[in-house]
């Protein structure tokens, strides 16, 4: 199977599918929530696509197969973890900007983001909406892109750093 998998053929990817999709799944599942479950498996088969080689016999296939799915769980368990940690990050920066910028004209961080948010072109604006509101996963918001997670990423933080800026200086940026 691994041969042909190597080889790239369907009836082999579907034999793979077909055995090891579930248990995958049932072991991250029992790791993470349900839905960073799926896409760990998801990335687990990422790795199997890129490094397959040939195995003699199903166990040493079994024991590659459960390091690779380990260390996706392990790379989700971190992406989630550095998702909450920013979340942390902005929502301390929302309350330090909260009482530094109170006044007449505008006492509400939220209007202002919400300005900010639609003086960006709309891919954008729902990039951000879709991770630090909706709480979409970077691995999400890639599949949904056609892109690599690093690009997602490069992207999020440009549109931070513009957000930023608008912000300081009070949404009259135009």
């Amino acid at each position: 199977m691994t041969l042909g998998m190597r080889r790239g053929e369907a009836t082999a990817w579907n034999e793979f599918h077909r055995r090891y999709y579930f248990p995958l799944l049932r072991h991250a599942a029992a790791r993470l929530p349900s839905g960073e479950a799926e896409a760990a498996v998801q990335a687990a088969y990422l790795r199997v696509a890129r490094h397959i080689k040939r195995f003699q016999n199903e166990d040493d296939f079994w024991r590659w197969l459960c390091c690779i799915q380990r260390c996706a769980i392990l790379d989700q368990m971190r992406e989630r973890h550095r998702s909450n940690r920013l979340r942390e990050r902005f929502q301390l920066w929302t309350e330090l900007w909260r009482s530094r910028h109170r006044g007449p004209a505008r006492d509400d961080l939220s209007e202002a983001l919400d300005d900010a948010l639609h003086e960006l072109a709309d891919a954008d604006a729902t990039l951000l909406r879709r991770k630090y509101f909706e709480g979409w996963s970077t691995a999400e918001l890639a599949a949904e892109s056609c892109c690599t997670e690093k690009a997602i990423e490069g992207r999020l933080a440009r549109l931070r750093a513009t957000l930023k800026i608008r912000l300081s200086e009070g949404g009259s940026h135009a």
